[in-house]
């Protein structure tokens, strides 16, 4: 913010010699709107064709045009839920608080919701939806207290806003509207390759009691064999943690594994948040594990797995495995990718206060396998070069969605 004046650090030309932007409280507008829910006992308020939108259907889209369940005109009269015009903005007032969608078409929410009414030729409805982050930072603050967080309608209608004329708000609202349409098709490009990838993770693994894939690449015959995890390994064992008391331990040049570096890579960890000295290494269980080894998680993320880039120590909760080589490396690793996204390691984690691995079940593990290792490393180098266009729309979506942070930032005051 222009600290002069109440105007952005970046504003369209044909606004530069507008007024400042303007205080007002969101209340002054918007109508902020709650929700409400029929009976669930009575058959007759529901399956009618009004839209009833529960917080759990925002999030994945800019705009709304139908919901999951619907009500009738009965269960609208017999209800606290209220209709909604198109342009409302909804916003999420409870757990999962601040979640957002703009309402194509006219619809009820159930109580889960303050919704956002801009008043005609005031408020521009884009507008006010791209500020989704700065509503969504007031109403945690001010609704915090309770057992949960929970913002109300009182509290919303007393936000302070810094807001434009119409014509600005609208050209404001237009841009990000069109940056966010961007940002959806990149990410729609990134499902459909992860949706290809998830089919043939599907069909090119026998399933279990079967002795070939559903689809194979040509050329290759024969049933596969099943092997035992620990039969394909040089190396292999879990890591351990310095002791956190101890400073000297902490902050050296040898990287070291944690859970949230496993759960935020795409399945190759080029580095990681912590690292440890060779003193903190030489006091601790933990060992050195060679790069394009296979590190898993056994605790908190079970059977999220990556290929190591880097040499690194990990901590307990990883068992690692350095492969005999790389054509099987591949191939195990893909293997360990499609347990973990089709769930197949829930039948033998350990359970208790939470589910976990062990290094025994981790070795002991039986897996399908080609015989031909020219099969091994088709498989391998097949699922690879999917990963790698993953990584490349990933990388796009990336830079589109910190572009648009970065307008955010300036484009608002």
């Amino acid at each position: 913010m222009n600290k002069e004046k109440l105007i952005p650090r970046l504003r369209f030309k044909s606004f530069l010699k507008n007024l400042d932007w303007k205080y007002t409280k969101l209340g002054e507008v918007a109508d902020i709107v709650g929700g409400g829910t029929p009976s669930t006992q009575v058959e007759k308020y529901w399956n009618g064709d009004i839209n009833w939108f529960s917080p759990t259907e925002i999030g994945e889209t800019s705009y709304l045009n139908s919901s999951e369940r619907k009500i009738t005109k009965l269960g609208l009269k017999k209800s606290s839920a209220k209709i909604l015009p198109i342009g409302t903005v909804l916003f999420t007032s409870r757990a999962g608080i601040g979640k957002t969608a703009i309402l194509e078409k006219e619809s009820t929410t159930n109580q889960g919701f303050q919704s956002i009414v801009p008043k005609k030729n005031i408020l521009n409805s884009y507008f006010i939806y791209s500020r989704s982050e700065e509503i969504k930072n007031y109403a945690e603050i001010v609704g915090a207290g309770s057992t949960f967080v929970e913002v109300s309608g009182k509290q919303l209608e007393k936000m302070m806003l810094l807001i434009p004329e119409l014509k600005e708000q609208q050209k404001i609202g237009s841009f990000f509207e069109k940056i966010d349409k961007m940002i959806q098709l990149q990410q729609s490009k990134v499902n459909k390759v992860k949706n290809i990838k998830a089919a043939y993770l599907s069909e090119m693994f026998p399933k279990e009691g079967e002795k070939y894939p559903k689809r194979r690449f040509e050329g290759f015959q024969g049933v596969w064999r099943k092997i035992r995890l620990e039969q394909v390994l040089n190396q292999s064992g879990s890591g351990g943690t310095p002791r956190t008391t101890r400073e000297d331990y902490y902050g050296g040049d040898i990287p070291f594994l944690g859970i949230s570096d496993i759960t935020n890579s795409n399945g190759y960890i080029f580095n990681t948040e912590k690292t440890i000295t060779v003193n903190g290494l030489n006091n601790s269980a933990a060992w050195i594990v060679p790069k394009e080894s296979i590190s898993l998680a056994m605790y908190a993320s079970v059977g999220k797995v990556a290929i190591l880039k880097i040499k690194s120590a990990t901590s307990q909760a990883f068992y690692n495995m350095v492969i005999k080589t790389q054509p099987t490396r591949d191939y195990i690793f893909q293997y360990l990718v499609k347990m973990e996204e089709e769930n197949m390691w829930d039948r033998i984690i350990s359970t208790g206060t939470q589910a976990n691995l062990n290094a025994e079940k981790v070795r002991n593990l039986i897996i399908p396998i080609p015989i031909d290792i020219d099969e091994q490393e088709k498989i391998g180098s097949f699922f690879k070069n999917l990963d790698n266009q993953i990584y490349i729309e990933e990388e796009k979506l990336t830079k589109l969605e910190k572009l648009k942070q970065a307008y955010l930032n300036d484009m608002f005051v």
